[in-house]
């Protein structure tokens, strides 16, 4: 009797520790950076008025620009050292792709193109108040990577935004990027 209450015990402060440490940690899928991260680090801002987008970003992190040909596709890349960076891709070549369809043709051309492209999670959210999809993924390019993917589509456009980091890495600056992330704002 004595060592089914103890067990009852243990079991019950096991349960209650678990609930008080679950809000303690943020998971490097979401996007809920802590204010102090979104406050104290994004100082620097990039706007483009033809992609019809705005992002805040880190003063230790660098900008490189890119136009794709004249496919209407565009791509920022922000980069937070050689192997960690936030990629913002603008598409507004397939006016009436719909979010799920390309979510689709993401995950179809990665898994086609990419050694060992694995899709760890795939959950909806929002991006700046518009519903998108984010996908935690690995992936093999020239090295090994991890990567959150939020994708939405306002007014026809298509906007990727990618977190990539080495696996070992990813979780050091999770919040950072999901801070950046965060930070976009679509112009409707």
């Amino acid at each position: 009797m004595q060592k089914n209450n103890l067990i009852i015990a243990f079991t019950g402060i096991i349960l209650i520790l678990g609930v008080l440490f679950s809000g303690c940690t943020n998971s490097p899928g979401t996007l809920n950076p802590s204010k102090e991260i979104v406050n104290a680090s994004l100082n620097k801002n990039f706007s483009s008025n033809s992609d019809r987008f705005s992002v805040s970003y880190p003063d230790d992190w660098n900008i490189s620009l890119a136009r794709l040909g004249s496919f209407n596709r565009s791509t920022i890349r922000l980069n937070g050292d050689n192997e960690t960076r936030v990629t913002v891709n603008v598409n507004s070549y397939v006016p009436n792709k719909t979010l799920s369809g390309w979510v689709n043709w993401w995950i179809t051309d990665y898994s086609t193109n990419f050694q060992n492209y694995h899709v760890i999670s795939e959950e909806n959210t929002t991006l700046d108040g518009n519903p998108a999809v984010q996908i935690i993924s690995t992936e093999k390019l020239v090295l090994d990577l991890k990567t959150m993917k939020v994708i939405t589509v306002v007014n026809g456009t298509m906007y990727e935004i990618t977190y990539a980091a080495p696996p070992e890495r990813f979780d050091n600056n999770s919040e950072v990027a999901a801070a950046i992330i965060k930070s976009i704002k679509l112009s409707k």
